[in-house]
């Protein structure tokens, strides 16, 4: 397949007519998308590193990314340490609630066994929590620890301990942690993981309680601390043998009874996954799930009298639809092509909610969630497709977020009702604009951008992009995607009306930089 390049003229923006004959790709674009960027509408001054963070698994990261004599894979250190910045999430999801950070230090051979998982027998951890303040130093990363609320057992991954000893042994990990992190940068404490449902089911004044003896015991040695509260944006119907079993906790409910509750937590995370293959539900879609975060924004703003406390994404990808079958038999489709396109979507979407600090995929390896291609195909720890997005993305990286609007896009292939997602960036000096662009359609997209500051000037004009061939399915197992993180700079001129184009190619992501 030809590579698509940039539309550089100053603007034949007609409609193409395919049966004519073809000077260049760009002129065989049969599909455009009007992109307006409103240079007086700021959104945030606050830049997008954070957005680029990882739930960190100890389980399946010591399992997948380290070697036999305990060090994690040089080619992996090599590929984030090119990430710098990022939030590493530990010791990751689930399996933070029944972890013993105590278990977990020291010599490695003299460590006790614990349980992480259900499938698994108890075994030491081998990716402690010294070996985790080590990787994230040396690749340049920000901590980012989940905290044990529950307890932890030798031989049981949900075991629960009295409150007293919970906390006290939160208190000694603050004083571990000052030890080894800058104290002038504040560190990040997630108030444990999911307790509201899964196997635990907690209500409101347990989480409260416990939430709060354990930050009242941290911060006597740390603090500086910032804590993170746990809500969801969803009802949660609870389950099994429950005396509540049948009952609902109302999401809107939740979110107000926890900040209320916690009133001196300025923080708290949602969880979410989306697309998930051969899944065609509203609730998995792009918009709604979008909007659900707003929605649980306004909750959270009503319940703190018009201040919204900062949202973390602490979780996303796109799901594995564990209706088709078990999720590691779904590995191959959490981080290709597809998946790789729907998390720039869902980034670009966020970019444009203001309340939203962060982002953490899932995960740096984490069963099916695969960064590193550990079971999918090669097996080698190259990187997936997912990896080499966010490289795209993170090379346009701007100082101001602008207010972007995208025209409506009848006849799109995606069930959300487009195809096209963009957003765009300013630096400080207004001399360079950028953009994110995921273009859902497996077809080449000219993106007709409207910034009138820059009518009539000669700009300059970089492409970085990861795409498929056209016509092709994005969820191909032999796709392998052509990689663009070292293009060519292109010269160009915006016309009268602050119009240009560039064609953005197809089942892409795509970061230009526009500079004059």
């Amino acid at each position: 397949m030809a590579r698509i390049s940039l539309l550089l003229a100053a603007l034949a923006l007609g409609a193409c007519d395919a049966s004519a004959e073809c000077a260049t790709p760009d002129d065989c674009v049969e599909r455009s998308v009007d992109v307006v960027v409103h240079d007086d509408r700021v959104i945030r001054t606050d830049g997008l590193d954070s957005f680029f963070s990882f739930n960190l698994n100890h389980f399946r990261f010591e399992r997948d990314l380290m070697t036999p004599a305990g060090d994690v894979d040089e080619s992996v250190l090599e590929h984030l340490d090119r990430m710098p910045s990022v939030y590493y999430r530990y010791p990751g999801g689930l399996v933070a609630n029944s972890f013993s950070w105590e278990a977990a230090v020291g010599a490695v051979g003299e460590r006790p066994t614990q349980a992480s998982v259900d499938h698994s027998g108890a075994a030491p951890v081998r990716f402690g929590v010294g070996e985790y303040f080590d990787f994230v130093a040396d690749v340049g990363g920000r901590p980012w620890y989940v905290l044990n609320l529950l307890g932890w057992s030798a031989e049981q991954p949900d075991a629960e301990l009295p409150l007293a000893e919970v906390t006290a042994s939160n208190a000694r990990l603050a004083e571990y942690v000052a030890s080894r992190v800058d104290r002038d940068t504040p560190v990040y404490f997630q108030l444990g993981n999911e307790l509201d449902r899964s196997v635990y089911q907690w209500p409101v004044e347990k989480y409260v309680e416990r939430s709060q003896a354990t930050m009242d015991a941290m911060r006597k040695a740390l603090p500086e601390a910032r804590f993170v509260a746990f809500l969801r944006d969803f009802d949660w119907t609870y389950k099994g043998k429950d005396p509540r079993a049948g009952s609902k906790s109302r999401y809107r409910d939740f979110i107000a009874d926890v900040l209320d509750g916690l009133p001196g937590v300025e923080d708290f995370s949602l969880h979410f996954y989306y697309d998930d293959p051969g899944l065609d539900k509203r609730t998995k879609r792009m918009d709604w799930r979008l909007r659900q975060i707003e929605a649980a924004i306004d909750v959270a703003r009503a319940a703190r009298g018009g201040t919204v406390p900062n949202v973390w994404i602490t979780e996303h990808a796109r799901g594995v639809n564990l209706q088709r079958g078990k999720g590691m038999s779904r590995a191959a489709l959490t981080s290709n092509l597809s998946a790789s396109v729907s998390t720039a979507d869902f980034l670009i979407g966020l970019a444009q909610i203001p309340e939203v600090k962060g982002a953490f995929w899932h995960g740096i390896n984490a069963g099916p969630w695969q960064l590193f291609d550990a079971t999918v195909k090669h097996r080698d720890l190259r990187p997936r497709p997912v990896y080499w997005g966010y490289r795209v993305l993170q090379s346009v990286l701007l100082d101001e977020t602008l207010a972007t609007e995208t025209a409506p896009q009848p006849g799109a292939q995606y069930g959300g009702g487009y195809d096209v997602r963009a957003a765009a960036f300013r630096a400080a000096d207004g001399d360079t604009l950028g953009l994110w662009v995921a273009n859902r359609r497996n077809e080449p997209v000219r993106l007709v951008v409207h910034y009138t500051p820059y009518s009539g000037d000669a700009v300059t004009l970089t492409r970085y992009s990861m795409f498929g061939p056209a016509g092709a399915d994005a969820d191909d197992p032999a796709l392998e995607p052509v990689i663009e993180l070292d293009p060519q700079a292109v010269d160009a001129r915006v016309d009268g009306d602050g119009r240009f184009a560039i064609v953005v190619g197809p089942s892409s992501v795509t970061a230009v930089s526009i500079s004059r």
